[in-house]
């Protein structure tokens, strides 16, 4: 059995190079982090359990608590904006030229 070598990254820039995506994809994790991180944020801000902010955002307990746990990689960018949405959050996303 071969030993896993693990590399540690500090953004999505760096994860995308490792993985070898592109610039695009790597703004895609930026996105779906940032998503991630405020849902999770809010749900302890609001003092909600997991089943409640499920109700809240019309999605399942089992789907929130992967959510909340970190683990997004079986829903939507569209279904993160919604839940935001439903917590009461508004995204807006800026938008400039690449370099």
């Amino acid at each position: 059995m071969t030993k896993a070598n693990f590399i540690r990254v500090k953004n999505a820039s760096d994860l995308a190079r490792v993985l070898d995506l592109d610039a695009a994809d790597a703004r895609c994790i930026e996105v779906r982090a940032l998503l991630l991180a405020r849902i999770v944020s809010e749900v302890a801000r609001l003092g909600l359990t997991h089943a409640a902010a499920a109700q809240r955002c019309g999605t399942s307990r089992t789907r929130m608590t992967g959510i909340l746990n970190g683990n997004i990689r079986g829903s939507s960018t569209d279904l993160l904006l919604r839940i935001a949405s439903r917590l009461g959050l508004h995204a807006k996303l800026p938008f400039a030229r690449a370099a």
